[in-house]
């Protein structure tokens, strides 16, 4: 059963109906909220987009006790061979090929499309129609772009970002964000505290 949602940013909208269900809250209205229910009953679903905050979220989801669930849109095709880690989201049309791993909390988001091999850390996202070709390693918490394109055996760092549209031909180093035709690095993220 659906509790409800959370949202952190607005917390106006407790009580407003969305998609279904209601807004909790806050986070720490969750929390009090489902303070009577046994620990093996809670779990949540995390569909932020920002690759920190849905780290953070789970961290926190975790420490209080929630298992967080592994969701996978029933028109994505994923490999009877690819791993998926708990907490990650897989939506609509997306593709995972063999032999892939896909590490806790990460997103593969609408239409992507992620070939054999590939390699996906905790916390990233692969934004809607991305393609990674085979044995492509994506590092923590790094969001590869809507319509981004990474030929087969590149690498992008932890908390890198690449660009929609982006070609990345070569190695990404760690908070890099990178785009264009090929891809190239424009600056540097903060690295996480």
């Amino acid at each position: 059963m659906i509790h409800g949602f959370i949202d952190n940013v607005s917390a106006d909208r407790r009580g407003e109906h969305f998609y279904g269900g209601q807004i909790v809250g806050t986070l720490s209205d969750l929390f009090a909220a489902t303070s009577s229910i046994p620990r093996e009953e809670l779990a949540a679903v995390i569909a932020v987009g920002d690759c920190r905050a849905r780290m953070e979220l789970a961290s926190q989801l975790e420490n209080a006790g929630f298992d967080l669930l592994t969701l996978v849109h029933p028109s994505a095709a994923v490999s009877s061979t690819a791993v998926l880690g708990k907490g990650t989201v897989v939506f609509a049309n997306a593709c995972i090929n063999a032999d892939t791993v896909v590490g806790n909390n990460v997103i593969i988001n609408t239409a992507a499309s992620v070939d054999h091999d590939c390699r996906i850390s905790d916390g990233a996202h692969i934004a809607p129609r991305a393609t990674l070709g085979g044995w492509c390693k994506i590092g923590a918490a790094s969001l590869i772009g809507i319509g981004s394109v990474c030929r087969d055996r590149v690498s992008v760092g932890q908390g890198g970002t690449i660009g929609a549209g982006a070609v990345v031909v070569r190695d990404i180093p760690d908070f890099a964000v990178a785009y264009g035709n090929p891809a190239r690095i424009k600056r540097f993220n903060d690295e996480p505290q």
